[in-house]
């Protein structure tokens, strides 16, 4: 982060990724699913593709919602971009 700001600081041209805010706070009905999960126990960290269960209704959703046809196998969840891209 030290680094981004000293290459900001020069006027230098990069690309930030290194952290993002949220700019709304986050629902209630989302906080509300998140602490029953963590009642339960289902709060650990998720395979490193993200949860079968989340991975099958974002393929259905695409499926219904957009005519996309996509396996679960190529559908990726990750917290952020870093995750992604390195």
């Amino acid at each position: 982060m030290q680094r981004v700001t000293h290459l900001k600081a020069e006027e230098r041209r990069i690309f930030d990724v290194c952290f993002g805010e949220p700019e709304d706070s986050t629902p209630d009905h989302i906080i509300d699913v998140d602490i029953t999960a963590m009642h339960v126990g289902d709060a650990r960290y998720t395979n490193s593709a993200g949860s079968m269960p989340l991975r099958q209704a974002m393929s259905e959703q695409l499926r219904t919602d957009n005519g996309v046809d996509c396996e679960v196998s190529e559908i990726v969840v990750a917290n952020g971009a870093n995750q992604i891209i390195f």
